[in-house]
């Protein structure tokens, strides 16, 4: 049971970097028949990792076609960082006072490994970008409000394959050091300025998107 597990895990993971890399362009459709093919996987295992990316809303499936990888419009990406910026910042006020020393170092550690070269895939940046916010996040101890930002970055992989990774070509994404300097903030007891990293870390990608959708 735990194999089909990992492999379900494997499949998911792999559809979910080629989304992301723009392999699968939004509007292209995907068969299982071909993911098999391609991942080198049974049946069941893709069907499985299928379902769950659905469910984070990167795929719709079509039925006795395939599974259509969604597109997204601009407003929506606006839409979906500003529903961030409340959600986070709202929840780092919750944690405020409670920071625990381990939580701390935790955070500055995610810091200094989140690849700022702007070269590369966009994946392995991307997922450490998401390990920094949800272990931001997990600091206050709410749950819900955990799972609900943990939905919501994994939905963000449709505007990272339209409209982020144009941005990471012409590095001019966010370079990791707002969160540096949320976490030695929060290590100082500076709440008001790490609320403030914290709100321009997720707007530059708002305005990054912007900017190169504006070209």
């Amino acid at each position: 049971m735990r194999g089909a597990v990992t492999l379900k895990q494997t499949v998911y993971d792999a559809i979910f970097e080629d989304i992301i890399e723009g392999r699968y362009a939004p509007g292209s459709i995907l068969t299982e028949s071909s993911l098999m093919e391609n991942y080198a996987m049974g049946k069941a295992p893709v069907r499985e990792a299928l379902i769950e990316l659905c469910k984070d809303q990167a795929l719709q499936s079509l039925p006795r076609k395939g599974y259509l990888v969604k597109s997204v419009t601009l407003q929506e990406v606006v839409d979906l960082l500003d529903f961030r910026v409340d959600l986070e910042v709202s929840n780092f006020r919750r944690a405020e006072g409670r920071f625990k020393p381990e939580q701390v170092v935790q955070l500055q550690q995610l810091s200094i490994e989140t690849d700022a070269s702007g070269e590369g895939p966009v994946t392995p940046h991307w997922l450490k970008n998401e390990a920094f916010h949800l272990a931001l996040c997990s600091c206050s101890g709410n749950r819900y409000t955990y799972d609900i930002l943990r939905n919501t970055l994994r939905h963000s992989v449709l505007f990272i394959g339209q409209y982020f990774r144009s941005a990471w070509a012409a590095s001019r994404e966010s370079d990791g050091s707002y969160h540096l300097a949320i976490a030695n903030a929060i290590e100082d007891g500076d709440y008001e300025t790490a609320e403030q990293m914290l709100r321009k870390d997720v707007l530059a990608v708002k305005n990054e998107i912007l900017t190169v959708s504006r070209i």
